[in-house]
């Protein structure tokens, strides 16, 4: 059952069967949840080129929705990311789904 603010998958991945999810992001209370496969590229290392693509997605959506400089923001989304890879603001807990 659809959780009332879920967002709906891209197209592509309703039309294609060999489609997989592997990441799910929440907001809840303040707090970052996050359910994922963690082998879904095969080397860990390739999850830094996911992580860059979705900055790209994101800065591109603020481009589309505000007008805003892809480049500025992706800068901006990068020297956070930067800044908190380097002092957490938090420690993960939890565990994952393992298929």
């Amino acid at each position: 059952m659809a959780h009332k603010h879920e967002l709906a998958p891209p197209p592509n991945a309703i039309t294609n069967a060999e489609a997989k999810e592997f990441l799910r992001a929440w907001a809840v209370n303040g707090a970052l949840h996050v359910s994922l496969l963690p082998e879904a590229w095969g080397q860990p290392a390739a999850w830094g080129i996911v992580l860059a693509d979705v900055v790209r997605h994101v800065a591109d959506a603020y481009q589309k929705s505000e007008g805003r400089d892809r480049n500025k923001t992706a800068q901006e989304i990068y020297a956070m990311f930067i800044a908190e890879f380097r002092a957490p603001t938090d420690t993960p807990s939890g565990g994952f789904i393992k298929e």
